[in-house]
């Protein structure tokens, strides 16, 4: 389960059991009270609460003119030492703005908490029972990384993934076995019409949280409209990272590169990044589920030019070539001699992906995994090429489209 924190809302439920944990880490133990009284206090400010499947800490804040104040920030006595402590504060740190001030104000025993934490100690006092109490100031400055995310209701809601006469179906493996608790929804387009346009449209406007297309509908802009990823331009970031000479190898079918969107992602990301395309015929890649010996006589028929080429990374931009990029890296390596990297729709996918759900706090954070299901007008078809390409998952739901 992944951790994560969750907006509490002022009496209620949530409410109510935030108060019975800060009451028995903060407050009983000092024999301090936490009354009715002192409960309403809460109407004016921001509570949050840490869940591991149930309430394991909580964190009360308001806001100053400067910035944010920290009243309380506890975690459960099972869950300590695993710096959850360090994570609420970043989790708040990663919502200021670069020069506001983060305050707070503890007990001599949380001292090395919020030092560790780059806290700056300002002034000290007696508090309640003459327990001393020390305030703390922290300037934000650098954004903080990975912070605890925040639960949001769209969260629950699918991605979805648009292919085209189960053409695609090779990401539904990838997009599960990276992203189990996401629930998934695979609509199989069939023809480039208004009406299958109009039934996608709604399919993402009412359902998804974020919407990919198959590389193979990626040239025809009719059907870009139906994706937030943008494959070309996470193919550029991922192959200036990877590439030290910044040339790239792009093997894609001649659909795919009608657009030219990847050469306009590449000198988008970086002037100095160039491409050599290697178109590949579609019937080599279509008539079987891996690239045929064909395919590989192919390749080795343009290596005297290729050698001429100072590439060292390889973008595979087609999901049938991807599943076997392994195998096309190391028969480019062997036949020209050289090391390489390869970077695929695979992989672009999974860590592109991620980090966009997660810099959008998109990613699902519940226990259970997430549901596939499949809308396509020839369901018969589409069952055969998901017990081809994700057999885990043969018996999932397949609903027709009429």
């Amino acid at each position: 389960m992944t951790i994560y924190m969750n907006a509490i809302s002022y009496n209620t439920p949530e409410h109510d059991e935030a108060v019975r944990l800060r009451r028995h880490i903060l407050y009983t133990p000092y024999s301090e009270l936490f009354d009715d009284e002192r409960k309403t206090l809460d109407a004016d400010k921001t509570i949050y609460g840490l869940y591991d499947d149930e309430l394991i800490g909580a964190l009360v804040t308001e806001p100053t003119e400067e910035g944010l104040h920290i009243d309380e920030i506890l975690v459960d006595y099972n869950k300590r030492r695993q710096g959850l402590g360090n994570q609420m504060l970043k989790f708040l740190e990663a919502r200021m703005e670069k020069g506001r001030v983060l305050s707070a104000s503890g007990p001599l025993s949380a001292r090395g908490f919020f030092e560790r934490n780059g806290f700056e100690v300002k002034s000290k006092h007696n508090g309640p029972n003459d327990r001393m109490r020390i305030d703390y100031e922290k300037k934000i400055g650098k954004k903080a990384h990975n912070p605890i995310p925040l639960y949001d209701k769209v969260q629950e809601q699918p991605l979805v993934l648009f292919t085209a006469s189960t053409l695609g179906f090779e990401l539904i493996p990838v997009i599960r076995n990276h992203f189990s608790k996401e629930h998934l929804i695979v609509v199989d387009l069939l023809k480039d019409d208004n009406y299958w346009f109009e039934v996608a449209k709604r399919v993402k406007a009412e359902t998804a949280k974020y919407a990919m297309i198959a590389p193979e509908l990626y040239s025809n802009r009719n059907y870009r409209p139906l994706a937030d990823f943008d494959m070309a331009r996470a193919g550029a970031i991922e192959s200036d990272r990877a590439s030290k000479t910044k040339t790239v190898l792009i093997l894609g079918t001649e659909d795919e590169f009608a657009s030219n969107d990847y050469r306009a992602a590449f000198e988008a990301q970086n002037p100095s990044l160039s491409a050599v395309e290697m178109t590949i015929d579609s019937d080599l890649l279509r008539a079987a589920h891996t690239p045929s010996a064909a395919f590989y006589d192919v390749l080795s028929s343009h290596m005297a030019e290729l050698k001429e080429k100072n590439f060292d990374t390889i973008l595979v931009i087609d999901s049938k070539l991807s599943s076997q990029s392994d195998a096309i890296e190391k028969f480019f390596e062997e036949q020209l001699m050289r090391q390489l990297q390869c970077v695929d729709i695979f992989d672009l996918v999974v860590s592109a992906l991620r980090r966009e759900l997660v810099e959008q706090n998109l990613l699902r954070h519940e226990a259970s995994k997430g549901k596939l299901t499949i809308f396509s007008e020839t369901p018969n078809r589409a069952r055969e090429a998901l017990m081809l390409h994700h057999p885990a998952e043969r018996s999932a739901e397949i609903q027709t489209i009429r």
